[in-house]
């Protein structure tokens, strides 16, 4: 009887740890298959070309901590956000940025939303 109940405990631990998945990370392209980096905030875009900018914001994006909360839609439910697009031959990343209750914030559509730095959000939502 004891080791019926054992093996019952140990299946109940096992069930529970398996579905107990981590948060993916932000599907990003490699640094050096980015071409162009478009921001689009407010109706008017800009495009950053130099790598050490691409570079840095992928570094920083990369470091984003997962929210609890998932993305479902094609656009954040935030009213005021910024549209990064990373552009590779193969196709763009796209990305958006919006700052909610003093924290900021990445999420990329169906994938789920993360939060940022207000360091890494002025680098990507400012103008030059």
């Amino acid at each position: 009887m004891k080791q019926i109940i054992l093996v019952a405990l140990l299946l109940l631990t096992l069930g529970v740890f398996s579905s107990c998945k981590g948060r993916p990370a932000p599907v990003l392209p490699e640094p050096a298959s980015v071409t162009a980096a478009e921001v689009t905030m407010d109706e008017e875009s800009l495009t950053h070309l130099k790598r050490a900018w691409i570079e840095e914001v992928i570094a920083g994006l990369s470091a984003a901590a997962p929210t609890r909360t998932e993305s479902v839609s094609d656009a954040p439910s935030a009213s005021d956000y910024t549209l990064l697009e990373l552009c590779t031959d193969d196709g763009a990343c796209r990305m958006f940025f919006y700052e909610k209750d003093g924290a900021y914030y990445m999420e990329q559509p169906y994938q789920g939303i993360w939060q940022i730095d207000q360091q890494l959000y002025a680098t990507i939502c400012s103008t030059p």
